[in-house]
């Protein structure tokens, strides 16, 4: 749960690719972030996922996403477009898998490799723009949570969201097979930063609301747990801090203004943010340590 841009790049021609990671480096650098190139190989596997609800929505979905579709079921990621499939009540879109962690799950497919941009933002997940090559293809596919949890992470976060839409825009407009952006705040197609504000706080209310119930259900039950919030923070010093702030929960706009699309090139650098895995781990999701 938080607010997350979802991203799909596919090309044929390495150029693209070369002129992509590029421009990401270089925006990087501008605006102050640490950012990393990295190789990496791993296996892709066809992601089976239930067709919920109207099965045109997915069929639209799939277009657009991933530039088309076999009504086939496929049980293996194809060299040649379309990579998507819906059969029934199922769907598959093709997933890639890192080396150690297909070898430790014992998970199996196509060998693939790849080379990619990592962008580090100390208050939310990395910024992973990264190829692997499917045949004559190369195919980026992941997502980015920028929701804060606290305060202190509204403003950076909201940099942050701004930023990376700002790369993805310049990126769209690269010769592309198939380009696709998903904003869960709408922000990438309206550049309506109050929606963005509006967006982080109702989720923010909503991430609080949950985790605090589950919260009162671990001391109401007795149970030696403490919830936790993206893998850091407690709930319970989390309220205690928020009646510090006198319940204040908003997302205030502390400038008063809507920063340009080109107002990137200062601010404070980004202190590296070090994961166990280059695959992003800052999750909204709550988490249990004993007490």
């Amino acid at each position: 749960m938080g607010i997350t841009i979802h991203y799909r790049m596919i090309a044929d021609d390495l150029k693209t690719v070369v002129a992509a990671l590029k421009t990401v480096k270089e925006e990087a650098q501008r605006a102050g972030y640490e950012y990393k190139e990295f190789e990496d190989d791993g296996v892709a596997t066809m992601d089976t996922l239930p067709v919920v609800g109207d099965r045109d929505s997915m069929i639209e979905w799939l277009n657009e996403a991933w530039g088309g579709y076999r009504e086939e079921m496929l049980g293996e990621v194809p060299d040649e477009p379309p990579f998507a499939w819906i059969h029934g009540d199922r769907c598959g879109t093709p997933f890639f898998w890192h080396k150690e962690v297909a070898e430790r799950y014992g998970i199996r497919g196509k060998p693939v490799k790849g080379h990619g941009v990592v962008v580090y933002c100390d208050t939310a997940e990395p910024l992973k723009i990264f190829f692997w090559k499917l045949g004559n293809y190369y195919v980026c596919s992941n997502s980015v949570k920028t929701q804060p949890f606290t305060i202190e992470e509204v403003q950076p976060n909201l940099r942050y969201h701004k930023w990376i839409c700002m790369v993805l825009k310049r990126l769209e407009k690269l010769p592309w097979w198939k380009f696709y952006v998903g904003d869960d705040s709408g922000y990438y197609d309206t550049m309506d930063e109050q929606k963005l504000r509006e967006s982080f706080e109702a989720t923010s209310k909503i991430i609080w609301a949950v985790s605090s119930a589950i919260q009162e259900a671990i001391d109401k039950a007795r149970l030696p747990w403490r919830g936790m919030i993206g893998g850091r923070y407690d709930i319970k010093e989390m309220r205690d801090k928020l009646k510090r702030y006198g319940g204040q929960t908003r997302v205030e706009d502390h400038d008063d203004r809507q920063t340009r699309l080109d107002d990137f090139d200062g601010g404070d650098p980004h202190r590296l943010w070090t994961h166990p895995l280059t695959t992003s781990s800052h999750v909204a999701t709550t988490g249990l340590i004993p007490s």
